[in-house]
């Protein structure tokens, strides 16, 4: 499968990892890199015991599958173990605080007008309240 790498950058993905036809509940909830140009390495940690964990491997040659659109990354590896991977959300938390203070400043002024207009029409409903008097 050719698959050419968008990035050099590493990526954070969830983890499923299926042994034996049997999905794996111990094992690492996320990996970090880019999945095509390294090794996978997803440990198997029963109970914290590590004489009985284990270390599956999976590289490049072992991908199956890759959703282009998603970019899920499917693994069968020698043994016929299966990694998915799939990518876990970020959040980007950064703040253009020029944006931000245009848009303090567009609220503001829109709020100025708002009360003007509320006194404006408190005047009419004055005045015609004074009318009605007559």
């Amino acid at each position: 499968m050719n698959v050419r790498v968008d990035s050099s950058d590493s990526e954070k993905f969830k983890v499923k990892l299926i042994v034996g036809g049997k999905s794996q509940k111990n094992v690492s909830s996320s990996w970090s890199g880019q999945p095509v140009s390294e090794v996978v390495r997803i440990y198997n940690d029963p109970e914290n015991d590590n004489k009985d964990s284990k270390h599956y491997y999976f590289s490049a040659k072992n991908l199956v599958k890759l959703d282009p659109k998603t970019r899920v990354f499917k693994f069968q590896n020698e043994v016929g173990d299966e990694l998915t991977l799939t990518p876990a959300p970020t959040f980007n938390f950064n703040l253009n605080y020029d944006t931000l203070a245009s848009f303090t400043l567009n609220k503001e002024s829109s709020a100025m007008a708002v009360l003007a207009d509320k006194e404006e029409e408190e005047e009419d409903y004055a005045a015609m309240t004074d009318c009605a008097s007559w």
